[in-house]
């Protein structure tokens, strides 16, 4: 019990590391953490530091506007609320949709145990089709569709020359285009928030965990489509900015729990560090359903912890000059990007900081961006 109750610590404590500190990856922990721990006691370390870490990322989000991979695209709606005072609810509705997720997970593992292998070998042909009809419809569903096709050129132009030149092009360029346009025009004085948690309706909870498992469940299909790429799917089926939000979470839990069991079933993997867990592991159902189980127990755990937590942030908020978080903030994803792709790194950063402030400017959709990613995996498979 006790060596039990250290894993789980360590696991905690690694996942908040992860989740609070730009450019630390979990796949990154999860290796230090296979090396470090002796069967099976990594077992429990990455499952706990995978699920924690996404919890604490989504704090991140909200209060340091610094996303990680999946969260980007909610960073404009999350500072918008933080502007208005709802910084709490933005936290709730992350952390619900990421709670929801695991639930769902766990009631719909049986039936995805027997479809997913049948599909996998099925649809996937034809998955590249669906992604290009949603870019084109997002490019032209914009109130500016020439200016949006050029922001998607060019971040896609961007992702295809950085993505095999950077150690961490994820990190770089969805920092440049994401978080620095907020951290560069952002207010120094954040609103006073509001001290007491809206309560979520459940239309917004059905819906944004329902576009979210279908966007998630449409990703792992395709090689290269991460929950960066399937959040431009709810963000086409989300009208308001609280289920968009909500689904942002939920994506980032289904990425996990979906990986497990598509490495249980077809023995792949689109999370690295359940990758690195099935080459030490056999995955079979019952080490499937131990990782579920520990995924929604630490999840209870950290919704409770981040609650509080995020109550008492929101106390002292009014006594920090944001202005001088944002010129850290800064200074720190400059550090991460010089430590980890030196000055190449660097100039796919100002590069890609360019391209979002030139977006936010001319007041296009920032999804936009995500061509980044989405380009390069299209010329991939048509070209």
């Amino acid at each position: 019990m006790i060596n039990l109750l250290i894993q789980i610590l360590m696991g905690f404590l690694l996942g908040i590391a992860a989740g609070i500190v730009p450019g630390l990856h979990p796949n990154m922990i999860a290796l230090i953490a296979l090396i470090s721990f002796s069967h099976p006691s990594s077992f429990i370390v990455v499952a706990v530091m995978l699920v924690s870490s996404q919890f604490f990322a989504f704090l991140r989000s909200v209060f340091l506007f610094v996303p990680d991979e999946s969260h980007a695209l909610a960073l404009h709606p999350i500072y918008k609320m933080v502007g208005d005072g709802n910084g709490l609810f933005a936290v709730k509705l992350g952390l619900t949709g990421i709670l929801l997720a695991l639930i769902l997970s766990i009631i719909a593992s049986p039936l995805l145990n027997l479809i997913i292998p049948f599909l996998f070998s099925n649809i996937s042909p034809y998955i590249p089709f669906m992604l290009l009809t949603v870019s084109v419809f997002f490019i032209f569903k914009d109130k500016k569709p020439l200016y949006a096709l050029i922001i998607f050129l060019l971040a896609g132009a961007l992702g295809f020359f950085g993505l095999d030149r950077l150690n961490q092009p994820l990190m770089v360029m969805l920092a440049g285009f994401f978080s620095m346009p907020v951290l560069l025009t952002m207010n120094p004085k954040i609103p006073i928030q509001k001290s007491t948690f809206r309560k979520i309706e459940r239309k917004i909870m059905f819906k944004g965990s329902l576009s979210s498992f279908l966007a998630a469940f449409f990703a792992i299909f395709l090689p290269g489509v991460g929950p960066a790429q399937a959040s431009l799917i709810t963000r086409g089926l989300m009208k308001r900015t609280e289920e968009f939000i909500l689904s942002i979470g939920a994506l980032s839990g289904f990425n996990i729990t979906f990986s497990a069991i598509l490495l249980h079933t077809v023995n792949k993997s689109r999370v690295g560090a359940l990758v690195m867990l099935g080459q030490n592991y056999v995955f079979g159902l019952n080490a499937l359903l131990t990782f579920l189980f520990v995924c929604l127990s630490v999840g209870l755990i950290c919704y409770v912890l981040i609650i509080h937590l995020s109550k008492r942030i929101t106390k002292i908020i009014p006594k920090i000059n944001y202005q001088k978080i944002s010129v850290a903030t800064i200074i720190l994803l400059s550090g991460f990007v010089l430590y980890f792709d030196l000055w190449m790194g660097l100039l796919f950063f100002v590069l890609a900081t360019m391209i979002g402030f030139i977006a936010s400017k001319l007041k296009v959709r920032m999804a936009n961006c995500m061509g980044c990613l989405v380009l390069p995996l299209l010329i991939f498979y048509f070209l």
